[in-house]
């Protein structure tokens, strides 16, 4: 990484909110259409699947902003938000894999929709971020 495109934390930041605000809206507005409009049947067909995936471009926009955030930071930032992935990581796999364990094994267990991943990812991250920023006293946790 050049000098050029290294950016301070607060700027960095600016930049990933312009990213993550309207693409966070846009997931929000999406998921909440989609569950509406299929589970109403007011949409069938092909149109129904195409609606279920528009949620995930909001969330490839909002993912675009964070690596972005993580490139442009310097080395400190990056090591509290690649240990925070990290972190993340190992709850939503450790997680997943004793849940499906339980649910190849236990019939009445509710099965757990993979919609859930994504939001269990990210709050295990999140969570993780501001932990590893007050250890390494970063002065700031997001994203």
């Amino acid at each position: 990484m050049t000098a050029a495109t290294q950016h301070t934390p607060k700027q960095a930041l600016r930049r990933y909110f312009k990213i993550f605000v309207p693409s966070m809206a846009a997931y929000l507005i999406l998921v909440f259409l989609a569950a509406y409009l299929i589970k109403n049947e007011i949409v069938g067909g092909a149109p129904k699947y195409v609606l279920a995936f528009l949620p995930g471009l909001a969330a490839l926009a909002f993912l675009y902003g964070w690596f972005r955030f993580i490139r442009e930071t310097d080395e400190l930032a990056r090591r509290v938000q690649t240990e925070a992935s990290m972190v993340g990581l190992a709850v939503i796999l450790s997680l997943s894999l004793g849940w499906g364990i339980l649910e190849m094994f236990i019939e009445t267990l509710p099965r757990l929709p993979l919609f859930y991943v994504f939001p269990l990812y990210f709050a295990a991250q999140g969570l993780a971020s501001w932990r590893l920023s007050k250890k390494y006293g970063t002065g700031f946790c997001l994203p």
